[in-house]
């Protein structure tokens, strides 16, 4: 993987300007972070997939892993992700949400305060378990809503230097701890309500706890 960020950091904004269809980068790209996200989480629970458009080039490249009986795409629900700095200098690992969700609920600014609120609330509550992978905020330098999205919709995470990267190692790790985050947000979020409801109680439910830390 840490192969594929250099890749990507080196290449991927020259190549934008080039044809997207049958692209080399865009290829490797998908195939080989499917494949080593797919080896190191044996899981037929989990689904993989990278993106770096449909059909044009993406602001913001990205690398997903879905907990299929959360969701199997970045539109709804929470799932892990890496998300590239569109100036492709950073790529953060983020426990994120599905944006387009909220865009089609709410209006205008509404709909980043609403996902804000919720990733707030959602880190809340893995408070306890995420001393190392706390990071609050991801800086990903969008100048599309879709961007400014996944920035609102993080929940905690890491960041990485794309010209300091740590070893292959350091990587794995990092996923699989990410990982077990992603794991106990699912059991602390009633699995049994679905999406919509769930998302109802997580903004409307008042904790006095919560609001003072706000």
């Amino acid at each position: 993987m840490k192969k594929l960020f250099e890749l990507m950091r080196d290449n991927y904004l020259v190549e934008k300007s080039n044809e997207f269809k049958e692209n080399y980068i865009a290829s490797e790209f998908r195939n080989t972070s499917k494949n080593w996200i797919e080896k190191i989480i044996d899981d037929s629970n989990y689904k993989a997939f990278a993106s770096v458009g449909q059909g044009n080039w993406s602001e913001i490249p990205w690398i997903a892993v879905f907990n299929k009986e959360i969701t199997t795409s970045a539109m709804k629900g929470y799932y892990l992700v890496y998300l590239f700095e569109s100036n492709l200098n950073k790529v953060y690992l983020s426990l994120n949400q599905g944006y387009t969700y909220f865009k089609n609920r709410y209006k205008g600014q509404e709909r980043y305060k609403k996902i804000c609120e919720v990733g707030l609330k959602y880190r809340f509550m893995l408070s306890d378990n995420i001393n190392g992978l706390d990071l609050k905020n991801i800086k990903l330098n969008p100048s599309r809503d879709l961007g400014k999205g996944y920035e609102c919709g993080h929940i905690c995470g890491i960041e990485y230097d794309l010209y300091s990267l740590p070893d292959e190692k350091t990587l794995e790790i990092d996923l699989r701890n990410m990982l077990e985050i992603y794991k106990l947000l699912k059991n602390l979020i009633n699995s049994e309500t679905d999406y919509e409801k769930e998302l109802d109680r997580v903004l409307y439910l008042q904790d006095n706890t919560f609001d003072s830390m706000e």
